[in-house]
């Protein structure tokens, strides 16, 4: 995929954010409603979009190897949600052992690895394929805010408190850069 696709994908998705009828229908027939916007994929591939909200974020891990330069193989104290999925994503693709962890149960794998992620959080990995492409919806203005998003408005600063030995999200959207590399 291009980068001219991949940007016709994003601005895609991003109108759809804002246009219900568009959202229903990538929701139900992604593949249908992306090749509607002009965007063509080989006939044997499946894509599906998963919709991000207050308290559910999926994660896709590309299909290509992360380069060196993206990789992260240890998180900092109040590490951000970019690092964390970059971390997430050089693991997965690095050690079978935690790839595993983080295929059973991601939230406890993260856990083990003295990472807080919120109250409530639900994390589903995707896993890009050369069949498969997963895209992810962000979250709508219209989702409620989360504790830390909340705490963040308020105090206007990023991330929760320092609890003892674990990591907080430092909750930021990922980059154009992160976007990019999980659409390939």
């Amino acid at each position: 995929m291009n980068k001219k696709e991949q940007i016709k994908i994003a601005e895609t998705i991003a109108q759809a954010k804002e246009d219900p009828a568009l959202k229903a229908e990538m929701l139900l027939h992604p593949k249908k409603a992306l090749e509607k916007a002009g965007i063509s994929f080989p006939n044997e591939l499946q894509i599906s979009i998963h919709e991000n909200t207050f308290n559910h974020y999926h994660l896709v891990i590309p299909h290509h190897k992360l380069d060196k330069k993206q990789q992260i193989h240890q998180l900092e104290e109040n590490s951000s949600l970019e690092e964390i999925c970059r971390f997430i994503i050089t693991e997965w693709q690095n050690n079978g052992e935690k790839k595993s962890a983080f295929k059973k149960n991601p939230i406890e794998a993260l856990e083990k690895l003295g990472v807080k992620p919120p109250k409530n959080l639900q994390l589903q990995i995707h896993e890009n394929t050369e069949n498969q492409m997963h895209l992810v919806m962000p979250k709508t203005q219209n989702d409620q805010l989360d504790e830390l998003e909340l705490r963040q408005v308020a105090g206007g600063k990023g991330g929760g408190h320092h609890n003892g030995p674990h990591r907080h999200f430092r909750s930021e959207g990922p980059s154009e850069q992160v976007m990019s590399m999980f659409m390939r």
